[in-house]
């Protein structure tokens, strides 16, 4: 008896699996493209692969660690990260975590006139984070 009841949870187990395996498909059949469109798509990616290797990258992202560890030295910041993007649009994305006791808003003016001061001539894009939450975003 104890056999038979082993078989049958073992064909349960079994059963339950392919149940599951058969309904976790999304239903949409997959087929081979005919010659015609295959040869038609190898085309169109060579014309693609062309035009993407013509085209030079539009922006370059950089960092600029001396103004990160300015930064990261005042006090009541607890980190920054300073990203310098060079190409169509010259912008600085900075990024700081102050101490829980420093103002938000004062913080802001602080550090956008130091940032905006070695970034004269770009849009900057100042975030504070202050324990763990966004607060306050703007482009100076």
């Amino acid at each position: 008896m104890k056999l038979r009841n082993k078989w049958f949870l073992f064909l349960s187990v079994v059963m339950s699996v392919l149940l599951l395996a058969a309904c976790s498909g999304d239903g949409e059949e997959q087929s081979a493209p005919a010659e015609d469109d295959a040869a038609q798509t190898e085309e169109g990616q060579e014309a693609e692969t062309e035009e993407e290797d013509s085209q030079e990258p539009a922006n370059s992202l950089s960092s600029d660690d001396d103004l990160q560890t300015q930064l990261e030295a005042e006090e009541g910041i607890e980190s920054a990260m300073v990203q310098v993007v060079d190409g169509e649009q010259n912008a600085v994305n900075v990024d700081l975590e102050i101490a829980a006791d420093q103002d938000p808003e004062a913080a802001f003016e602080k550090y956008g006139e130091m940032i905006k001061e070695a970034y004269p001539d770009r849009t900057i894009d100042l975030i504070i984070v202050q324990d763990g939450q966004m607060v306050k975003q703007d482009q100076l």
